[in-house]
């Protein structure tokens, strides 16, 4: 009933990170939230080359991109309906 009147935006006040999140969850979960961000298919080359990465690797990259890290996002080609997506991202039970 507060939420309903509330509105909370989670996103405000919370962040994912490799250390509050990404390296809590598995592999396979970070490949496909990957995907599903950046709009990847599995074969294309930039999701079998994060699916490559080590855990902590995959956390950290991750966390970079939630970060608005400019430089992984340019490199990336994060269009602008992308950073929308991963600035309203939540996980599940959390939206």
């Amino acid at each position: 009933m507060i939420e309903r009147e509330t509105k909370p935006n989670t996103r405000e006040v919370w962040t994912p990170t490799a250390a509050n999140f990404f390296s809590r969850v598995g592999g396979p979960y970070l490949n496909s939230l990957w995907n599903e961000l950046l709009d990847l298919k599995e074969d294309h080359a930039t999701a079998t080359s994060f699916a490559k990465l080590k855990k902590g690797e995959k956390a950290t990259k991750l966390e970079a991109l939630f970060s608005g890290e400019k430089d992984l996002r340019s490199a990336l080609g994060v269009t602008d309906a992308q950073a929308t997506k991963i600035e309203a991202w939540l996980p599940d039970g959390m939206e």
